[in-house]
C-alpha cells in the first residue's frame, strides 16, 4: 500500500508538470551500509517520505508514507526544504532507540514486540549475537526496528511500541 502511495504522488507530480515544492533527502551509514531518506511533494507537510537501505545500489530495505502519518513529521511539520532535511535526519538518527540486538526490551513501558516471522529461540540467538539495531518512526505509534546480520544482511526485528 505504501509503495502504491508513494507512486502515485510521483505519476500525480509528473503528470501535472508542476515542479515539487519539497524536495529532500539526508543520509547515514550504518554498518557498512547507507541509510537514505527522501521527501517529495508539492508541500513539505504533504509530502511522501521514503526510507531505503542499501549496499551500494542494491536495495535491501525499503519504506514509503505520506509525512502526515508519521508523528515525527506530524509533531512539528516540516514547513520548508531546510526543515525536511532536519526532519529526515532526525527520523533516520535512530536517537532514543536500542542500538544493538541485546538492548530490545520486550517487557516495560515501551515494549519491544519482535517480528512474527521471528520463534523465541531465533529471536533469542538475535539478541545474544549483539546485532546493530537501526529503528525509524513507522507510524504514530511505533518503530520498525532492523537488525544487520553478520553476513549484510537486513532482518525485520518487529517493532518498538510507543506509550499511549
Amino acid at each position: 500500500m505504501l509503495r502504491i502511495l508513494f507512486a502515485l504522488a510521483l505519476v500525480l507530480a509528473s503528470a501535472s508538470g508542476a515542479r515539487a515544492a519539497c524536495v529532500a533527502s539526508a543520509m547515514r551509514p550504518w554498518g557498512g551500509l547507507v541509510i537514505e531518506a527522501k521527501a517529495h511533494g508539492a508541500s513539505c507537510p504533504k509530502a511522501v517520505v521514503s526510507l531505503v537501505v542499501r549496499n551500494g545500489a542494491k536495495v535491501l530495505w525499503k519504506q514509503a508514507a505520506p509525512a502526515s502519518s508519521l508523528m515525527i513529521f506530524t509533531q512539528n511539520p516540516p514547513a520548508n526544504g531546510n526543515a525536511m532535511i532536519k526532519a529526515l535526519k532526525q527520523w533516520i538518527s535512530s536517537d532514543g532507540f536500542a542500538q544493538t540486538t541485546d538492548k530490545l526490551k520486550t517487557s516495560g513501558e515501551f515494549p519491544f514486540e519482535p517480528d512474527a516471522a521471528l520463534d523465541p529461540q531465533a529471536f533469542k540467538k538475535l539478541r545474544q549475537a549483539r546485532l546493530p539495531v537501526f529503528c525509524y518512526v513507522q507510524g504514530m505509534e511505533s518503530a520498525r526496528c532492523l537488525g544487520l546480520r553478520v553476513d549484510g544482511a537486513v532482518i525485520d526485528l518487529g517493532v518498538q511500541l510507543f506509550p499511549g
